[in-house]
């Protein structure tokens, strides 16, 4: 049995999708009342409770907890560090407390924002340096987790994916604006190596399945600046002529620091899993293709 938390949310849901897909038997828990994938069983919960995670992990009693909850807005983050920490290290750690204590194994997401972008191609073996809140309660979270659980899971990634909500989301935003003739700028300064999000969720199956524990880092094999992904995504789309215009980062004042470039190395996974993990390109493709099969779907349903 799998527990998926933050089950409504864009990742969760996509790991819903994949878990589907694979047809494994499935709990999911949020604080929002629904999902949009059908699942053996739907529980709500808020994470920052202690007992109400305690009682939930007890009665479910989950072979393995995939934690996919999170505020990752970084706005709303630098505006309420207070609510930032209680969603991101709180909830982490009273979910790894619950684990310990009945025996379940967890697998805890984080991001590559952990890094402070100043050269890219980071491996596990780096420092971290986060500099906005939201990187920064997500550190704190890999360290409660890990302190708390041992042999928990802790991967760091970054991934694109058709979202719950059409249009969220970089790689939908993108699309939407290509679809809808609206001029857009990338920014050419800003390089991460996502994954397709029901990708990022094989993989991490695969790790579930494999029991491994400690820290790893899920990401593309390549890396692509979000200017280049915009292009190659209006490209994937038919619409190469699409109105995309380079941009700084600099060029856009923000109350947030963002780091330049989080591109992750991901050797110590593609290792374990013996596979290497596909190119940005191909979770672009992969995007694509999902995107239309599901909008398909959703008018002749």
């Amino acid at each position: 049995m799998l527990l998926v938390t933050g089950a409504a949310g864009f990742l969760g849901t996509n790991v819903l999708r994949a878990a589907a897909a694979q047809e494994r038997d499935v709990v999911a828990a949020t604080n929002k009342g629904h999902t949009l994938i059908a699942t053996a069983g739907l529980v709500h919960a808020d994470l920052t409770d202690k007992a109400v995670v305690r009682e939930m992990i007890g009665a479910i009693r989950p072979e393995w907890v995939l934690n996919c909850a999170a505020l990752a807005n970084l706005d709303e983050c630098e505006k309420d560090p207070a609510k930032a920490r209680a969603a991101n290290v709180t909830a982490a750690g009273n979910l790894a407390a619950a684990c310990a204590e009945f025996g379940a194994r967890l697998a805890h997401i984080s991001t590559d924002s952990v890094f402070d972008g100043n050269r890219g191609m980071y491996s596990e073996d780096d420092v971290p340096s986060p500099v906005n809140v939201y990187a920064m309660t997500k550190l704190e979270s890999e360290r409660a987790v890990r302190e708390l659980l041992p042999k928990s899971l802790v991967v760091r990634t970054n991934f694109i994916g058709v979202p719950v909500t059409p249009g969220a989301g970089l790689a939908d935003w993108i699309a939407s604006s290509v679809e809808s003739g609206k001029p857009i700028k990338g920014f050419d300064d800003v390089i991460f190596s996502p994954l397709l999000a029901t990708t990022l969720a094989e993989r991490l199956f695969d790790m579930m399945d494999a029991r491994l524990t400690g820290l790893y880092h899920l990401g593309a094999s390549d890396s692509m600046s979000k200017y280049h992904l915009a292009v190659a995504i209006a490209g994937e789309m038919g619409y190469p002529d699409a109105k995309i215009e380079r941009a700084s980062l600099s060029d856009v004042p923000s109350a947030v620091r963002r780091p330049l470039n989080t591109s992750l190395v991901s050797k110590r996974a593609e290792a374990a899993l013996k596979t290497k993990m596909p190119t940005v390109l191909e979770a672009v493709k992969g995007f694509v293709a999902q995107r239309q099969e599901l909008s398909q779907s959703t008018v002749t349903g």
